[in-house]
């Protein structure tokens, strides 16, 4: 029996034995398995559509195509998600995240993008989205340092959706259109378009670009009289911004004119584009873009704001050939960040006065512009004639509307500033043709051999009133009075009679002869037409240029048809 037993526990131990020798391992890896192996190859997939999103490694081969320059197109992409870094959440409403193939190990970055529907991330929204999931994302394309797949950041991009699930809708695609004109604006997805094909050099033109109000930015009202819109086309996101512009007609916003904005409205804004830090599509900021309509409406009143003419360069620089300002504004643009070797002669209509610096430094700041242009160059802390500092006397001296030829070096300032360089290098050499101020209440540019032919010239001749804050107006010169009972004799570009008021010519001797000449022909609207005969003399118009003929000391036109728009007016009495 004991032999029979020891036997049979003999082959139990032999029977473990040999089953204990299957977990013993190999000396060596299967093919394609262990940590020998190499990385799973994936390839690219996916048109970048909506209906086709790229795969990861499709993303990064467009990404790599397109460099560091950004795709002037929107693609979706679709992958797993890696990593996800949420510390952008409280301040920007961003997330980066990194995404990957199924089995693959390239990164792409979906970086600093909003949440479904281009809202913005919030902690809990933010918390949804976790390792393993698999999004969608939209966005512009680029190889950020030719090292970083990506899409675009600053929120340009967003989410689609994650496991296929959640709010997030394909985008609405919306082709570029308008030509970038005040008859023909750029729609959002053209004006995108052009500020990715000029980079991160502004434009050499301005553009008008239309679009919807989506968010507003009115943090620099107080200090600058600016604001920023973010816009978007009609049913879409993408995003473009107009970047701290002014008000209509290049006036500072003010915080009523400010609260005229709402979310939703439409508007159409002017200004030179580009692609701050290749990411950001916007005006020129530092007010050098402004608002031109709300809704289709301009200013106070329900005016209809008319685009300035475009002003050709002209001018040497010279003493005998100042630059013009568009000319002065060219040269900046040429120099760029880096001040000419040599001064330069700029002349240019005074359109706002910057004093602060007058009472520490004896400097002031002027914004220049060209007679009837809006394109500003700003003569940074100059001082007065051959180099003498200013005082509150001699600064007074200066008004808007003047015309002033500077001296000094030229600078683009951080890109999108044209200005003369500061800190009292460039000064004043003329005011008004003078070397020299003027007594106050001078007429700064008399008519010289015929005191009985008044010449009023808008942006030189001014009143008090712009189109901001339009009303009753008047301006004498040379023994006779204009005034207004609604408008505004104030603007640089023209003298404006709203539609239902009046404008009166009284003088200190009787009038013979009026002459108006217009921005419009006839009985077209701003024409001399819409002016309804005075009840004395005779009142005729022959396209822009409307005559008054008779003999009295007042004279009072009521512009029944339209506003009336007047560049200059020419008063001769007997």
């Amino acid at each position: 029996m004991k032999k029979i037993y020891f036997s049979l526990v003999a082959l139990i131990v032999a029977a473990f034995t040999l089953t204990g020798c299957e977990d013993v391992p190999m000396p060596y890896d299967y093919p394609g398995t262990g940590s020998g192996s190499q990385t799973v190859t994936i390839e690219p997939t996916g048109t970048g559509s909506a209906d086709d999103p790229f795969n990861v490694a499709a993303a990064i081969a467009k990404c790599k195509e397109t460099g560091e320059t950004a795709t002037t197109q929107k693609f979706y992409v679709r992958g797993v998600v890696k990593n996800i870094d949420t510390s952008g959440v409280a301040s920007y409403g961003n997330v980066n995240i990194d995404m990957i193939d199924e089995g693959g190990k390239e990164v792409f970055k979906a970086f600093q993008i909003l949440g479904l529907n281009g809202a913005k991330f919030t902690e809990a929204s933010a918390a949804e989205i976790h390792q393993g999931d698999v999004v969608v994302v939209y966005g512009n394309l680029v190889n950020y340092n030719n090292g970083t797949p990506e899409t675009s950041g600053k929120g340009s991009a967003y989410l689609i959706s994650i496991n296929g699930q959640g709010s997030g809708t394909p985008a609405v695609t919306v082709d570029p259109k308008g030509t970038g004109t005040a008859e023909d604006p750029f729609n959002i997805a053209a004006a995108i378009k052009k500020c990715i094909e000029t980079g991160t050099t502004l434009t050499s033109q301005q553009y008008y670009v239309e679009g919807v109000v989506k968010n507003i930015d009115a943090s620099g009202v107080a200090s600058y009289g600016n604001v920023t819109l973010d816009l978007t086309d009609e049913g879409a996101n993408d995003i473009f911004k107009a970047f701290q512009i002014v008000y209509i007609g290049g006036a500072k916003f003010t915080a009523e004119t400010a609260a005229k904005i709402k979310v939703g409205d439409v508007v159409v804004v002017k200004g030179k584009l580009y692609n701050y830090y290749n990411n950001t599509p916007e005006t020129e900021g530092k007010g050098a873009s402004q608002l031109v309509s709300i809704n289709g409406e301009g200013g106070a009143q329900g005016e209809d704001p008319t685009p300035g003419p475009t002003i050709d360069p002209k001018g040497t620089g010279s003493a005998n050939d100042p630059f013009n300002i568009a000319a002065a504004i060219a040269k900046c643009a040429e120099t760029g960040t880096t001040e000419t070797g040599e001064e330069y002669y700029v002349t240019g209509v005074v359109k706002t006065i910057n004093a602060s610096g007058v009472t520490q430094y004896g400097n002031l700041t002027l914004d220049l512009t060209d007679e009837g242009g809006s394109d500003v160059f700003k003569a940074f802390q100059i001082t007065a004639f051959n180099g003498e500092k200013f005082t509150a006397e001699t600064a007074a001296k200066i008004k808007v509307g003047d015309v002033v030829v500077v001296k000094g070096k030229l600078v683009n300032y951080m890109g999108n500033t044209p200005e003369t360089v500061g800190k009292g290098a460039s000064y004043l050499v003329l005011l008004n043709g003078k070397a020299e101020f003027g007594e106050g209440g001078d007429d700064p540019a008399p008519d010289p051999g015929n005191d009985k032919v008044i010449t009023f010239t808008a942006g030189v001749d001014m009143g008090k009133l712009d189109s901001t804050n339009p009303g009753a107006d008047s301006m004498t010169k040379g023994g006779v009075t204009i005034s207004i009972t609604n408008g505004c004799l104030g603007r640089t570009d023209n003298y404006r009679t709203y539609k239902g008021a009046s404008m009166t010519v009284a003088a200190t001797s009787n009038i013979e002869k009026i002459e108006f000449t217009c921005t419009a022909s006839g009985d077209e609207k701003y024409g001399p037409g819409s002016f309804d005969a005075p009840a004395t003399g005779s009142y005729t118009y022959d396209g822009p240029v409307g005559t008054w003929t008779g003999d009295a000391a007042s004279v009072t036109f009521t512009a029944t048809a339209n506003q009336v728009r007047a560049t200059q007016i020419v008063v001769t009495l007997k």
